[in-house]
């Protein structure tokens, strides 16, 4: 009814609130996702989003610029066989699915093997870091991609440095060992002789020589004896004569002789009595390396006793230096030698330059084990340039 114009009742309006929340969520997660591919569009770093189908959801300035393609090339490729080599399609298959089966934030690409592929087919070292993310659509994979072909060359050329150092340091030690062969000789051909003349003669004169006189002639041929000795003593430091007119075993012996006597040290000497050729370079360094092993024991096993033993493995020549002493973590000499010596380091890297190896065996209380492997004959492993 109306009256004067105006109607009498009530406008009923009624809104569906769940509607209106789903509208408002849906705009917020339109920004967000907006937002968010602002982001990552911006990000220093290759990111590609891959769905469950495999293919490209999204990928970033970066990743664009990384593979050679632009934005509308990039758009819903199949990732893998579009950015990988084919050689790696199975095993990138293969992670792919797993991401997706697994949520989890991992890292991959550390193998050497793992590289990319550009649009012009070139190929280039990659690592990534990948999350998987679940989604009402389904699961997504995100991968963070680095190009790390800087890196691998500077790492190359760091190897190449290092191998280089060690090269040269083996090739010093050999000059080192052959020059103190020639200045041995030298000792013994020259300074020796003539102290060994001396004394002959001082000796022939002494019945001419006046009583009151002799004692003092006696001194004189008695120093001449201790520097003969002490000349004896530095020639077998130097060099061993032994070594290369006996070989490595009687080398051995006489270093087991002058321990005792030096430092008290008492080492057991075996051998299979197998034939074990060495040249002389290969000779000097390994005796070298087991007189390092042996003041090791004297110095900081803490033990009174050793024991080495040489046999024939094959081509190889074997030996042990064991020791009951202190022992300690094999893995704490990966690092500079406390002595500044030939040190384990030392004597691992040039047994590795003959073409051997050394196995260390210890642990604190129980004693040391070294076994050095050394090829036999292996002459032409030392063609080294001697300084002239």
């Amino acid at each position: 009814m109306t009256r004067d114009n105006h109607i009498d009742g009530a406008v009923i309006v009624t809104v569906d609130v769940d509607a209106v929340k789903r509208a408002a969520l849906a705009r917020a997660e339109a920004q967000t996702e907006h937002e968010f591919r602002g982001l990552l569009t911006a990000a220093p770093e290759a990111i590609l989003v891959i769905d469950v189908a495999g293919r490209l959801a999204f990928a970033n300035a970066k990743a664009q610029e990384m593979f050679g393609y632009d934005a509308n090339e990039m758009n819903g490729i199949r990732v893998i066989e579009t950015l990988a080599p084919e050689r790696l399609h199975e095993i990138y298959h293969r992670l792919l699915s797993d991401y997706l089966a697994n949520a989890r934030v991992r890292a991959e690409g550390r193998e050497p093997e793992f590289c990319g592929r550009r649009k012009d087919g070139t190929e280039f070292p990659i690592e990534f870091v990948v999350g998987s993310i679940v989604r009402e659509g389904g699961p997504i994979v995100v991968a963070f991609v680095t190009d790390v072909t800087n890196r691998r060359e500077t790492e190359g050329k760091l190897r190449e440095s290092q191998e280089r150092l060690h090269q040269m340091a083996f090739d010093t030690a050999v000059a080192e060992s052959r020059q103190r062969r020639r200045i041995a000789i030298n000792l013994h051909d020259h300074l020796g002789q003539t102290l060994v003349l001396a004394q002959m003669k001082l000796a022939s004169l002494r019945e001419a020589i006046p009583d009151d006189a002799r004692a003092s002639f006696d001194e004189a041929i008695e120093l001449l004896g201790r520097s003969l000795a002490d000349t004896r003593t530095l020639m077998f430091e130097l060099s061993p004569p032994i070594l290369y007119d006996l070989g490595l075993k009687a080398a051995l012996a006489w270093l087991a002789d002058e321990l005792e006597q030096r430092h008290g040290l008492l080492v057991e000497l075996t051998d299979d009595q197998a034939d074990k050729p060495l040249d002389d370079s290969a000779a000097a360094l390994v005796f070298r390396a087991v007189r390092e092993l042996l003041l090791n024991v004297y110095k900081h096993a803490k033990a009174d006793a050793a024991k080495v033993s040489l046999r024939r493995t094959g081509d190889c020549i074997a030996i042990d230096v064991e020791d009951r002493g202190v022992g300690f973590h094999p893995g704490s000499i990966d690092g500079p030698s406390p002595s500044g010596g030939f040190g384990l380091l030392s004597v691992r890297d040039q047994i590795s330059r003959l073409g051997g190896s050394v196995e260390i065996t210890s642990a604190p209380r129980r004693g040391t084990r070294v076994r050095l492997h050394v090829p036999l004959k292996i002459l032409e492993r030392l063609e080294v340039r001697t300084p002239s």
